[in-house]
């Protein structure tokens, strides 16, 4: 737009870059606006997920319960050798 004659650009150029640079400010400020809201929709999801997360069992639950049942078991078993032995003592 500009020339190299050395004279200034005139009113009407002055006034169409101005519209053209307002148009790209805009444009970059919703687009800064849309990348905000998806930012936060994504922490929120994240956050979210945090907390799913948190509520999940770990690897050790396996094992606990596993021991947990295992002890059940020979309790049981316990108790029904007694139950066994109580009943042949007073029969």
């Amino acid at each position: 737009m500009y020339n190299l004659q050395g004279r200034d650009p005139s009113l009407y150029e002055m006034v169409l870059k101005m519209s053209a640079v307002q148009r790209r400010l805009i444009k970059k400020t919703e687009e800064g606006v849309a990348k905000e809201v998806e930012m936060r929709e994504l922490e929120r999801v994240n956050g979210e997920l945090r907390k799913e997360l948190i509520r999940c069992p770990g690897p050790d639950v396996g094992e606990r319960l596993n021991r947990s049942r295992d002890a059940v078991k020979a309790k049981s078993r316990q108790i029904k050798a007694s139950r066994k032995s109580a009943f042949h003592l007073t029969v």
